[in-house]
C-alpha cells in the first residue's frame, strides 16, 4: 500500500509536471505569435492608409483632368472672341471706310444739284452755270462769265475751287476752268466755245 501511495504521488507530480511544460510551450508560441500578429495590424492599416492615398489621389487626378479641360474650352472660347473681334474691327475699318467715301460722294452730289451759285467777298451773287473760267492774279482773282462780265476780287483759286462742282477742273497752277464750256483740247492750251485760249500745264493734263 505504501509504494501504491507513492507511485501515484509521483504520478500525479509528472501530469502537473507535464501540464505545467504545456503551458510553457503555449505561452512561448502565443509569445511567438504576438509579433507576427502585431506586424499584421500594422500592414493591414498601412495597406488601408495607402487605399485611402490612393483613393485621394484618384479623386485629384480626376479633379486635375476635369480642370485642364475647362481650362482648354476658356483657352478655344477666349482665342475664339480674340479672332471674331479682329475679324469685325477689320470689317468695321473696311465699313467706315466706305461710308466716308459715299458721304464724300454724297457732299459732290449735292454740290452739283443743290448749290447753283457762289457768293464773292464783295457780296456779289455769281451763278455758277455762268461762269466761263477764273484766274489767279497774285492775291486777287478774275472771275470771266459766259455773258462776256467778269469779277476781280481778292482770294485765293484754291479757296475757290473747293466751293465749286467738280466740273470745274483747274488746268494751269492760275486758271480753273468749267468743262462745260471746253470746246476743244490741245497740246497746251484748251479753247473754249466762245474762242478763248486757256493755258494748259503738263502737269494738268491727266485731268481731262
Amino acid at each position: 500500500l505504501g509504494n501504491k501511495s507513492k507511485a501515484y504521488f509521483h504520478l500525479e507530480e509528472s501530469r502537473k509536471l507535464r501540464n505545467q511544460l504545456d503551458q510553457i510551450r503555449h505561452n512561448i508560441a502565443i509569445s511567438k505569435k504576438q509579433p507576427e500578429l502585431k506586424v499584421q495590424i500594422e500592414f493591414e492599416e498601412q495597406e488601408a492608409t495607402l487605399n485611402g492615398l490612393t483613393g485621394k489621389n484618384s479623386t485629384l487626378r480626376k479633379q486635375l483632368l476635369i480642370l485642364i479641360s475647362i481650362l482648354g474650352i476658356i483657352t478655344i472660347i477666349l482665342f475664339l472672341n480674340y479672332y471674331l473681334f479682329k475679324r469685325y474691327k477689320k470689317k468695321s475699318s473696311v465699313l467706315e471706310k466706305e461710308k466716308s467715301e459715299i458721304l464724300q460722294k454724297l457732299d459732290e452730289l449735292k454740290n452739283i444739284v443743290i448749290k447753283n451759285h457762289i457768293i464773292l467777298k464783295d457780296k456779289t451773287k455769281i451763278y455758277i452755270s455762268d461762269l466761263l473760267y477764273v484766274k489767279s492774279d497774285g492775291h486777287y482773282l478774275n472771275i470771266f462769265l459766259s455773258n462776256g462780265k467778269n469779277h476781280f476780287v481778292r482770294g485765293k483759286l484754291s479757296r475757290l475751287k473747293e466751293e465749286l462742282p467738280p466740273n470745274f477742273i483747274q488746268c494751269h497752277r492760275s486758271y480753273i476752268v468749267n468743262a462745260n464750256f471746253i470746246k476743244q483740247i490741245n497740246t497746251n492750251s484748251i479753247i473754249l466755245i466762245n474762242k478763248e485760249r486757256i493755258p494748259l500745264s503738263r502737269g494738268y493734263k491727266d485731268k481731262f
